[in-house]
């Protein structure tokens, strides 16, 4: 296993395989983003969470991949997870149905490509320029690009095309397609580029509403698409689950304690954290759109390890899509996702004790400090964690909403609220001299409707004064959030009923009672509850106001710091009233019961010292364009994701902001508010509705919002590039004109720099020397070199047709064999030696300057690979030694005469050796069994050797060098050719084993001779195609790591024996027929 992921590593970042043969190989970076449809991937996605590191496992199913190749896949993933200590989440992803986060981790975008590994598919790394394809491109965010069949047919007028034919790539944009989409498709055209061909293609811009203006780009297009003689369809919408069908849970309890899977419902939405249990395993299914797996730790471990497949008969009870996405998440290491889908999320391993509660979102270990507002400004993430833009010292306006109006609030009375009230609070401050403001709307639980409805609109209007500038904030009574504390510095009092305005006729209560809850300056308010002894808290310090004077009840469980500053804000409270008398829990005289109607019961429980509400941020799409509400994850995230005509929401759980481009449309920007309040009420995890929400517009985001990105650029908006600045970018076009003319014409005018032959023959494309076109490399070869090889010359090569010289290069420079064949021997024109021309599959059998050592060398396989091949053949050579032993003592001692022992002890040995796993330390071991293999099977051959014996003893003789000969033959011809250029052959052999398994069982009803011998030349000739089959494949599987050289060696032993067998069968009868005739004559 080791070996199998030596690959993974410590540091942050992704690694992708893919299944070849079974078998894990590692994608080349450079091939990232590209997936084959006929293959399976594994991509591993490292991050850091905190000082740990956190794992993503996700394995991608193409849509035209085998099923062997997908059990591969889930096996895989089942190892990479333990081999990581099991704490990975694991994804299966399906061929356009991927998760937002496996989409996340390639910003450029996705290619799907046709074929795969079956059909001889690589990921090469870059410069492949042979290739002709057009890709549909789709998305705005996360781009995903399919290979589609090179027409017009291909084409709608919605979205983006990229014709790619290796120098030139030719974007052409729909009609309908919007900007985002048309610079997705440019970068993923430039990514194209850059990655794939060394920066060496040309790119030109054909926008679909005005084809006109690009004459020579559409004549280039038509050149390969053809005319197109009708109507382009309009465009296909993509499919989104909307936020309230994502909104549907039920919590499943699984179990297959009797051998069957067992699903039981356990609860709906809401769900809360309580629910699991670390013995068991569950499935949380979203409505129908994703399903998640919990592992509890305590869970036995074939539960645990059959979490996957039972996740996927789970869907298949349920009617599910086959592409439904599914996440495993283990107990202790849940993703950010699945526990979103629950109301309340905590880190429970936390001191228990009587003391101050505060709320953490744990996205970084930062120490509590003084506020300091440069920090804030310089240190983004620190204002982001602590929810300040700063301490809160700037300048102060406060209004209220009289008769639908702003009506100033005098600054004595600033900090005090009333919930009978509605107000607009503007704070402004200054960031590198740059004046920035926000604006909070502060609304009273008991406030009139249209009171609410003024202050939204007051809030607008207010807004348009200061030119667009302010952070709207909403704020709800009871919900403030921090930095509005710390504005009233510690005095801020929210009252439960009445108004402040004057003239109010409702008349002060006599007796009012205020919970104090903070522990400094920039955390503390005092929040009006019911007058009752059964609103104490012994964790809380409480102020009670009455006519004759003020008492400060501290509880036990109170710190200090908040009895300090429970004496500040009440001080506020008791404006010319007597001096506050403290009185400690415990220790109450009787008046204080009295004013509290009576002593009564009231929470005194230990509260935890500190809950971690382990959450991460989230970016969001939002759009209600099509009637309902879908919001898209943005997964990944950073700045570039927040585009000009978005509306995005940054969901921090405690807060929302809504980020509004300023190029967002007039309905998305004016329904900003009531689409993120849609946001909550639908949330899966049940969100509370009164959860802050800051609307931010483009180029005013405070560092409480910029701080949740990883590096936020202030200049973007104002020095970021138009669309039609990137497509300048890209270049002129005519360059583009002139090269795709020449390459249509056949001709070149460019003077091409000359290289020897060895340097370009058989050459890999990352192994050509620098200059070289790797379309053309025929051009660079000198004249002399260019007839040797094509045996002609460069002016007669050139009149041919185009297809006859691709034909040519394919057959002598990309599976050339030409020069190597013509080191056999030379034909010398002229006496000159000097002058010899080299002229392939052309040998002078009596020269003697025949190089024989080209014989013995294979240069398309590596080094490593030509040991692994002495030892296989090593290792078939014992066999044949210890098979010819078995065979002598049957023949001498007549042992085991029935064959079946024999055949039974051979098929024992070789399962034994298939299940002994392959190393160092059973080396020994395996090479036994292996011996014990031949022995029996030279034992199984006794019987016929005997049969052959009474015919002709000379045949064994003959039938053993035919044998040789013939295997010697076919793996030369295997070791020789270009790698798996004989594996295609896989099928047809197999079919044929197929076939004459079905004749042979016919056969013993028959009694055919005729059907017999058809089953006998049959059977030979499969198995001398099984040698060259055998041979590559063993090449094949030792490039790609597998170096089990016994194993292999059994695959040619038993193409060996059987070609054998079959020749002195075919060697007895014909002897025996010659004998009939001798004997009739």
């Amino acid at each position: 296993m080791e070996y199998t992921f030596k690959a993974v590593t410590h540091t942050p970042g992704i690694i992708i395989w893919r299944v070849e043969k079974l078998e894990l190989v590692p994608v080349p970076d450079k091939s990232y983003g590209n997936f084959y449809e006929g293959d399976c991937y594994i991509l591993l996605f490292t991050h850091k969470v905190g000082s740990s590191l956190s794992y993503d496992i996700h394995y991608w199913i193409g849509s035209q991949s085998s099923q062997d190749e997908q059990g591969a896949a889930a096996i895989y993933t089942i190892q990479l997870d333990e081999f990581l200590g099991s704490g990975p989440v694991q994804h299966r992803e399906v061929q356009n149905f991927e998760s937002d986060a496996f989409r996340g981790y390639f910003k450029q975008g996705i290619i799907y490509k046709k074929g795969g590994v079956a059909s001889g598919m690589r990921h090469t790394e870059i410069n492949s320029y042979d290739t002709q394809r057009l890709l549909h491109v789709k998305g705005k965010k996360r781009v995903i690009a399919m290979e589609v069949e090179v027409g017009w047919k291909s084409f709608n007028l919605g979205d983006v095309f990229l014709l790619d034919t290796g120098k030139t790539i030719i974007q052409w944009n729909g009609p309908d397609s919007n900007r985002q989409e048309r610079i997705k498709g440019m970068l993923l055209a430039k990514d194209i580029r850059d990655r794939e061909r060394g920066g060496r293609a040309e790119i030109g811009v054909i926008e679909g509403e005005d084809e006109g203006s690009s004459p020579q780009l559409m004549e280039i297009l038509t050149s390969v698409l053809g005319e197109r003689d009708f109507k382009l369809p309009s465009g296909i919408p993509d499919e989104e689950a909307d936020q309230q069908q994502k909104s549907q849970l039920t919590l499943y309890h699984v179990s297959d304690a009797e051998g069957q899977m067992q699903v039981t419902e356990v609860a709906t939405r809401p769900l809360v954290q309580d629910l699991l249990n670390h013995d068991d395993c569950y499935f949380l299914d979203q409505g129908g759109m994703k399903v998640f797996v919990w592992k509890g730790k305590r869970a036995n471990k074939a539960e645990r390890q059959a979490a996957m497949s039972r996740a996927l008969e789970f869907i298949k009870l349920k009617g599910y899509p086959t592409s439904t996405n599914v996440e495993t998440v283990n107990d202790g290491a849940e993703s950010a996702l699945f526990k979103q889908l629950f109301q309340r999320w905590t880190v429970k391993e936390q001191t228990v004790g009587l003391g101050k509660t505060s709320n953490v979102g744990r996205v970084a270990n930062i120490i509590q400090e003084k506020f300091d507002a440069t920090r804030m400004h310089m240190m983004p993430e620190l204002a982001a964690q602590e929810r300040m833009v700063d301490d809160g010292t700037g300048q102060v306006e406060v209004w209220r909403i009289e008769n639908l109006e702003l009506a100033p609030v005098e600054t004595q009375w600033h900090g005090f609220f009333y919930g009978g009230d509605c107000y607009l609070v503007l704070y402004t401050y200054k960031v590198h001299s740059k004046i920035n403001y926000l604006l909070y709307m502060w609304q009273g639980r008991h406030a009139s409707q249209d009171e609410i409805t003024a202050s939204a609109f007051q809030a607008v209007a207010l807004d348009e004064r200061y030119g667009g500038q302010p952070v709207q904030v909403r704020v709800t009574m009871g919900k403030e959030p921090r930095h509005f504390m710390a504005m009233f510095k510690g005095k801020m009092v929210v009252f439960e009923g009445g108004t402040s305005r004057k003239g109010a006729s409702d008349p002060e209560p006599p007796i009012r009672l205020f919970q104090v809850r903070g522990s400094d300056a920039y955390n503390t308010k005092a929040i009006e509850v019911p007058a009752l002894a059964a609103s104490l808290n012994s964790n809380d310090v409480y102020v009670l106001k009455s006519q004759s004077g003020i008492y400060l009840w501290c509880g036990k469980g109170s710190s200090g710091d908040e009895r300090a500053m429970a004496k500040e804000v009440s001080s506020v409270i008791g404006q010319h009233s007597p001096a506050e008398e403290i009185v400690a829990e415990g220790q109450e005289p009787v008046e204080f019961w009295d004013l509290l109607g009576g002593k009564a019961p009231y929470a005194n429980d230990k509260r935890l010292q500190q809950v971690i509400l382990d959450h991460q941020p989230r970016l969001f799409e939002c759009s209600n364009k099509t009637g309902r509400f879908v919001v898209t994850e943005v997964t990944q995230f950073t700045q570039d994701d927040l585009c000009e005509d978005d509306v995005m929401l940054l969901d921090t759980w405690d807060q929302v902001f809504l980020w509004v481009g300023n190029e967002a449309n007039d309905v998305e920007r004016k329904d900003a508010v009531v689409t993120t309040q849609e946001y909550l009420q639908t949330h899966p995890g049940s969100r509370d509705p009164d959860t802050p929400i800051l609307l931010i517009k483009q180029g005013y985001e405070p560092p409480t919002f910029t701080g949740w990105f990883t590096t936020w650029d202030i200049s973007k908006w104002s020095g970021g590039k138009t669309y039609e600045e990137l497509k300048k970018d890209l270049g002129e076009v005519t360059p583009l004109v002139r090269i795709t003319t020449e390459q249509n014409d056949g001709e070149s005018r460019q003077v091409f720099q000359s290289f020897p032959a060895e340097d370009l023959i058989k050459k890999q494309t990352n192994e050509l020397p620098e200059g070289v076109d790797p379309a053309h490399k025929e051009k660079h070869l000198s004249d002399s070199d260019f007839s040797a090889i094509f045996g002609m010359s460069k002016d007669q090569f050139a009149s041919l047709p185009q297809w006859k010289q691709l034909k040519r290069v394919q057959i002598n420079l990309l599976l050339n064999t030409a020069v190597e064949k013509s080191n056999l021997g030379h034909f010398t024109t002229g006496q000159d030696s000097t002058n010899s021309v080299q002229i392939p599959y052309r040998m002078n059998v009596f020269d003697r300057n025949i190089n024989f050592d080209s014989l013995l060398k294979f240069s398309q396989i590596s080094r490593s690979t030509q040991l692994h091949l002495k030892n296989v053949y090593s290792s078939l050579a014992l066999c044949m030694f210890v098979a010819a032993a078995g065979a002598y003592v049957h023949v001498v001692t007549r042992f085991f005469q029935g064959g079946l022992l024999t055949m039974l002890g051979s098929l024992a040995m070789m399962a034994w050796l298939a299940l002994t796993p392959h190393s160092p330390q059973t080396e020994k071991k395996r090479m036994g069994i292996l011996s014990g293999f031949a022995f029996f099977t030279g034992l199984g051959l006794g019987p016929l050797m005997d049969y052959v014996i009474s015919v002709n003893p000379s045949i064994i003789v003959t039938a053993f060098l035919g044998t040789s000969v013939v295997f010697v033959c076919f793996t030369l011809s295997a070791l020789y050719a270009q790698r798996r250029s004989y594996l295609f052959l896989g099928g047809t052999l197999m079919s044929g084993l197929s076939v004459l398994l079905l004749a042979s069982f016919l056969n013993m009803f028959l009694g055919s001779v005729f059907l017999f011998k058809v089953h006998v030349y049959l059977g030979l000739a499969i198995m001398c195609g099984f040698v060259l089959f055998d041979t590559q494949l063993i090449i094949e599987k030792a490039e790609m790591g597998d170096k089990d050289y016994i194993w292999h060696s059994v695959d040619l032993f038993l193409d060996f024996i059987t070609i054998f067998r079959k020749l002195m069968v075919i060697l007895a009868m014909n002897e025996k027929q010659d004998s009939k005739r001798k004997d009739r004559k």
